[in-house]
């Protein structure tokens, strides 16, 4: 996870989701500084997952986001909710999701 959320607002989210803590890299730009669509960010986020920015997919609903992502070197989609369309970018770049 990145994302720019702010303190209140994951301390919330953090009580009514529980299955965040599932997500093996949680950075949040209240925590760290980090914010998107820095480039740091993204390679900061690269670096926890252990992974170069080129082997990364980066969803997000903000084309600057994207954009940033993009420049980072990372691979990059606009997500607008259709579930089906980051299933099918995923299954193009062979991941398969487990349910």
């Amino acid at each position: 996870i990145l994302s720019n959320m702010q303190t209140d607002m994951l301390k919330v989210m953090r009580a009514k989701f529980p299955w965040l803590a599932e997500f093996d890299v949680q950075m949040y730009s209240c925590e760290n500084g980090l914010v998107k669509p820095e480039r740091e960010a993204y390679l900061e986020c690269a670096r926890q997952l252990g992974v170069e920015p080129s082997q990364a997919l980066f969803f997000d609903d903000k084309e600057k986001n994207i954009q940033g992502a993009l420049k980072a070197g990372m691979q990059a989609m606009l997500f607008d909710g259709v579930v089906a369309d980051a299933e099918k970018k995923l299954a193009e770049l062979g991941v398969t999701v487990e349910q």
